[in-house]
């Protein structure tokens, strides 16, 4: 299994993987195995994606989810099949209208998008995907996803926090 270069350099090479760590490492000792949500937008999406699969593997933690906004393809087709088999059911991957981030990087470079993707069109309707990463209802169903401004917005509220 692969994930994508530049992904993992971003999380091993920040200040933010030892916080996370040693925060993880201090509840599970003082609580033990506790229910753990990982979310994350965009690149934290990506970032979060990773992580959850290594708390899993790291932590053995049974009780794990995520949840990401406008996430792009973390990993090739062998990681998008580990995590789907592990975590595939305690995953909820939001995609939003013509979203262009969830198309990159491209599938013709080997890279696949990790289950299980929640669809909502540009008038808030929801469709909760058939449980693959590449499923042809949601955001893949788009021929053209180019658009900026459905990154920014998620349920109707703008996420990105880029400009407040």
């Amino acid at each position: 299994a692969k994930v994508h270069d530049g992904f993992y350099r971003s999380w091993t090479r920040s200040l933010l993987q030892k916080q996370v760590t040693e925060a993880v490492q201090d509840v599970l000792k003082e609580r033990g195995d506790v229910p753990v949500l990982v979310v994350g937008h965009s690149l934290g999406g990506a970032l979060a994606t990773g992580r959850a699969a290594e708390l899993m593997y790291t932590y053995n933690l049974t009780d794990l989810q995520l949840y990401t906004f406008g996430s792009p393809r973390v990993g090739d087709g062998v990681f998008a099949e580990i995590y789907a088999e592990r975590l595939g059911f305690k995953t909820y991957r939001l995609t939003h209208g013509r979203d262009v981030v969830p198309s990159v990087p491209n599938t013709l470079l080997g890279f696949r998008h990790v289950p299980t993707e929640v669809y909502e069109d540009r008038n808030g309707n929801i469709t909760i995907g058939d449980g693959s990463g590449e499923w042809k209802g949601g955001e893949d169903h788009v021929w053209r996803r180019y658009s900026v401004s459905d990154h920014l917005y998620y349920l109707g509220e703008y996420i990105c926090g880029c400009n407040s």
